[in-house]
């Protein structure tokens, strides 16, 4: 009886021995499955996310780029029709216009009256056009750039000057017309000249201002990437 249960211990010592190494020998796997499984499903959750929300930025970064040079475009186009239609009033008081230089025909004599009203109707409508919208446009610059203070002031500047142009000519006109003698070519280009010059400047000066803003800064109110983390070496 002694001896049967001596045997019967070590059957048992033998099988439990037999389960520990099957144990010992499966558990490194079924962990290194499990855990594996765990980080690497959440790692490339984590990757898709990221990848989505570069994706999201870029697209953003797209849009406000596309929008910012709307606004830039509309800004110089406003801009380049009052300086046009005001540097038209100004050489309609030249030689050139005079409807009543001896030696013209009926026909051109009408001809040249039609061309001052319809300059005139183009003056008219761009500075109004201009007085509605340089407010909006100004705003619309400064919010599409992170240095709004700057951009407001180069547009201030701009619009102040552009104004002053734009009386200039409106007077230099008037006074030349009420002498009732045509200015001649040569002092038209004279016409208005500090004032040119002074918007030709606040025009560089924001046109600098823009490029600068685009190039070196990031653009105001946009997300920041997302850095991959696993990438920091």
């Amino acid at each position: 009886e002694f001896l049967k249960l001596k045997r019967k211990e070590k059957e048992e010592e033998q099988s439990k021995s037999t389960w520990s190494s099957i144990l010992q020998s499966v558990a490194p796997t079924i962990i290194t499955v499990v855990i594996g499984g765990i980080l690497g499903g959440a790692l490339a959750a984590h990757i898709q996310e990221t990848n989505r929300q570069n994706d999201e930025l870029r697209a953003w970064q797209q849009a406000n780029l596309a929008d910012e040079q709307k606004t830039a475009d509309q800004a110089f186009i406003i801009i380049g029709k009052t300086v046009s239609a005001s540097q038209d009033v100004i050489d309609i008081a030249g030689e050139g216009f005079d409807e009543h230089a001896p030696g013209l025909s009926t026909t051109d004599r009408n001809q040249l009256v039609s061309q001052k009203l319809a300059i005139w109707q183009t003056y008219n409508s761009a500075t109004a056009a201009w007085r509605v919208d340089h407010d909006r446009i100004g705003s619309l610059l400064a919010m599409r750039h992170e240095n709004p203070a700057d951009i407001n002031d180069a547009w201030t500047r701009v619009a102040n000057s552009l104004d002053k142009f734009s009386d200039c000519a409106l007077k230099y006109n008037k006074e030349n017309t009420a002498v009732g003698k045509p200015v001649p070519h040569s002092d038209l280009k004279e016409a208005c000249d500090t004032k040119r010059t002074a918007l030709s400047k606040s025009l560089g000066d924001l046109t600098q201002l823009i490029v600068k803003a685009r190039m070196d800064s990031p653009m105001a109110g946009s997300p920041r990437p997302k850095k991959n983390w696993w990438r920091f070496w």
